[in-house]
């Protein structure tokens, strides 16, 4: 949880949303006044369609900034629904535990002997949001003995001490 918070980019969010907000309600109220000029009869016709045009333009700039600002808003994880142990991660359903897994993790690779899962969230102080799993040897890597092929030729010379064997 400190980690994510501590990659957070300063909060200007509420910032800009409120800058946003305050231009809009200075547009509205340009525009209402400008209502109240067209019926004092102040401005021509023509005047005035060009400055309504030109007002509800600034309102529509200003709410696709506000849907644009609250879209890059990061929503940090549900830290309460990622304190689960594994023995009740074990007493969940095949769906829960798959909800589970969707809601921390963004990415899984599998490779022959590992895998690669990308996390939502950083798990260390440096960012990182990825981890390696050494998985189990598959049945095909047994049959052929081939993630050990060396361990096991040098380990066929030696005696049970471990030195070299003494042939008679």
């Amino acid at each position: 949880m400190r980690s994510w918070a501590a990659n957070r980019q300063p909060p200007t969010h509420a910032e800009q949303t409120k800058r946003l907000r305050n231009d809009e309600t200075a547009v509205r109220q340009e525009l209402a006044r400008l209502m109240e000029a067209c019926a004092k009869g102040v401005y021509q016709l023509g005047e005035i369609a060009s400055m309504k045009k030109r007002l509800e333009s600034k309102l529509a700039h200003i709410a696709t900034e506000l849907v644009a600002i609250e879209a890059r808003q990061a929503t940090p994880p549900d830290w309460d629904a990622l304190l689960l142990t594994r023995p009740e991660f074990d007493h969940l359903d095949l769906i829960d535990q798959r909800r589970f897994l969707s809601l921390v993790l963004e990415n899984i690779r599998l490779f022959d002997s590992y895998a690669m899962l990308t996390y939502k969230f950083p798990r260390s102080d440096d960012g990182d949001c990825t981890s390696r799993i050494q998985l189990p040897p598959t049945a095909r890597a047994k049959k052929t003995g081939r993630r050990k092929v060396g361990v096991v030729r040098h380990q066929a010379h030696l005696g049970s001490t471990g030195k070299q064997a003494k042939s008679n």
